[in-house]
């Protein structure tokens, strides 16, 4: 995948949000936690990019939702 097409990862307040990340590994712990690696892009202020990974610990208060807009579960 071309490094413009990985998501990109937004501060607005205490949400962080990313758009378009690719999911690398899903852990289930139960039906209602766990924890999801994902990939983004971060572009540093000199216009170089970076791929970091971010490991999301997901409880049943935590709101994922896929391409088209639906909400998905963990499990």
């Amino acid at each position: 995948m071309a490094l413009g097409n990985i998501g990109t990862i937004f501060r607005q307040g205490r949400i962080r949000q990313v758009n378009n990340a690719i999911v690398e590994e899903v852990f289930v712990r139960n039906n209602t936690s766990g924890s999801v690696l994902i990939s983004y892009a971060d572009r540093a202020s000199n216009g170089m990019t970076f791929i970091n990974s971010l490991r999301l610990n997901v409880n049943r208060n935590t709101v994922i939702f896929d391409a088209a807009g639906r909400r998905l579960r963990i499990s």
